[in-house]
């Protein structure tokens, strides 16, 4: 799969993220870096929010990790969360619930390699 395909193999469109910063690699390990370190501690946010029954938490949770990997051009965790961030704020069933935040962690977890590869 090439960089240009969001649902391929690679979690980030390379191609878009190039552009969006002038083919500056530093900015970008710098960005990603970042990302990587604001979302460290998601998984243990959203589980310590719906154990406590804070919908509204896990919503927001969802909110922002959708609009920064939109960001880093990573697309399909974009819509991961959008997804989960639905599922949450209309109430959806908790096997839904659960069902889309899996898939978002599997594909966090394939970005943050994705990110130490390209930063390391």
């Amino acid at each position: 799969m090439s960089d240009q395909d969001p649902q391929g193999g690679n979690p980030l469109d390379m191609d878009k993220l190039n552009q969006s910063f002038m083919q500056n690699t530093e900015v970008i390990k710098t960005i990603l870096n970042a990302f990587k370190d604001s979302f460290g501690d998601f998984e243990q946010q959203f589980r310590a929010a719906e154990n406590q029954g804070d919908k509204e938490v896990m919503s927001r949770l969802a909110h922002s990790l959708k609009g920064s990997a939109g960001n880093i051009r990573a697309a399909r965790l974009a819509d991961q969360a959008s997804q989960l961030e639905q599922r949450i704020t209309t109430d959806a069933g908790e096997g839904e619930i659960h069902e889309s935040f899996d898939q978002l962690l599997e594909s966090l977890d394939e970005l943050n390699h994705y990110i130490d590869d390209f930063t390391g």
